[in-house]
């Protein structure tokens, strides 16, 4: 997905690289890999926090990166529906063992004012809508 702006220029988001080999053996039991990727790149990902924004510095090490912020009463305004995901469900990790990993699978994924444990990530469905205000920061 690419976002224009009118200060900032052009931003393209990333979509998530989850090989099968890692992914198949974390998913749910009746979630396959392909309907997981395209579940996870239907969507627009968010951390809650600039700190875990900022560890993505690490992730293509090779391509430059920057962090897009939005002002929560902005999307609230625009009546975009936020999810929590209580993980990163698009992170998967082959040093973490699968026996240790929780399951992944689109249901965990919740409205945002009902989640009961703590959020890890957010998620708009169906990429951003236009007129959503965002800015760039730039990686550290």
């Amino acid at each position: 997905m690419t976002l224009q702006h009118p200060e900032h220029g052009q931003a393209t988001l990333r979509r998530q690289w989850l090989r099968d080999a890692t992914l198949g053996p974390r998913l749910a039991e009746g979630v396959d890999c392909e309907a997981y990727r395209r579940f996870i790149n239907a969507h627009v990902y968010f951390w809650p926090t600039a700190g875990r924004a900022a560890a993505l510095d690490r992730f293509e090490a090779g391509r430059e990166q920057v962090v897009l912020s939005l002002p929560v009463a902005a999307v609230l305004s625009l009546g975009v529906p936020l999810l929590g995901s209580p993980i990163n469900a698009g992170g998967v990790f082959a040093r973490q063992p699968p026996a240790l990993a929780r399951r992944r699978h689109p249901g965990l994924y919740q409205p945002l004012a009902g989640m009961r444990e703590p959020v890890a990530e957010i998620a708009i469905p169906g990429g951003l809508p236009p007129g959503l205000p965002w800015q760039i920061t730039p990686p550290r």
